[in-house]
């Protein structure tokens, strides 16, 4: 139920890190590889992300 994940490559181009404790999600960092235009889902919350590469966000508006 707790746990972590680190660069597990994604579609489009970026490396996401993930962390979650009781199995919700707590900590979401996508590093983009490439320049990246995607939405990220989490439960009923979805959200437009643009990325350059090289750059980095830390998602939390997922879990507030």
């Amino acid at each position: 139920n707790t746990g972590s994940i680190k660069g597990l490559c994604v579609r489009g181009g970026a490396e996401i890190d993930l962390s979650w404790q009781d199995g919700v999600l707590t900590s979401c960092i996508i590093r983009a590889t490439s320049d990246l235009s995607t939405y990220v889902v989490y439960k009923d919350k979805k959200i437009h992300i643009s990325m350059k590469s090289g750059e980095v966000k830390e998602i939390s508006e997922l879990f507030v």
